[in-house]
């Protein structure tokens, strides 16, 4: 009885050092540089929107980045030219991040973040193409430059998709 009591009268202060205790130990951990940011995403967070919600946070509005870690989803693009059109396909399992590049930009008054991934399974094939979405496995670590000033994508109607408007 004397430890329910304990227990029950401190749940709120248990509950705050649980939740305390899951967002430092499943959260994006970030170190700022003179240059831009070293970026350590955990377990379960979606790269590309966790990368939005990073850039929208601090208004950055030009960077470049290189990601590698592990995902346990992928879902990658090809882009066939001649289609003007993406083809998309779902990976599933663990897998490497051989190397990601990627850039954000401003579309639309919103950030963009463009990312292309080449990832490897359990018998080392590389396959890659552009990210609509990837889930980390155990982390994905990003080291990203940002650059003063602002970089504008918009729709290019020769090549069907979004592109810088480089002045």
């Amino acid at each position: 009885a004397r430890l329910m009591n304990c227990l029950i009268g401190n749940y709120p202060q248990i509950i705050l050092r649980v939740f305390i205790w899951i967002w430092y130990n499943y959260t994006m951990k970030v170190q700022k540089t003179t240059r831009g940011y070293y970026v350590r995403l955990e377990t379960g967070e979606e790269i590309v929107g966790e990368l939005i919600k990073f850039v929208k946070a601090r208004d950055i509005r030009m960077a470049s980045f290189t990601t590698m870690g592990a995902v346990a989803f992928a879902e990658l693009g090809y882009y066939a030219l001649a289609k003007k059109q993406y083809y998309w396909k779902e990976f599933d399992g663990e897998f490497e991040i051989l190397g990601g590049t990627g850039n954000v930009s401003i579309m639309q008054e919103e950030p963009s973040v463009h990312l292309h991934m080449t990832l490897s399974g359990s018998d080392f094939t590389a396959f890659g193409g552009h990210v609509k979405r990837a889930t980390v496995a155990t982390t994905c670590e990003i080291v990203m430059t940002v650059e003063d000033g602002t970089l504008l994508r918009s729709y290019d109607e020769h090549a069907g998709l979004n592109l810088w408007d480089c002045k």
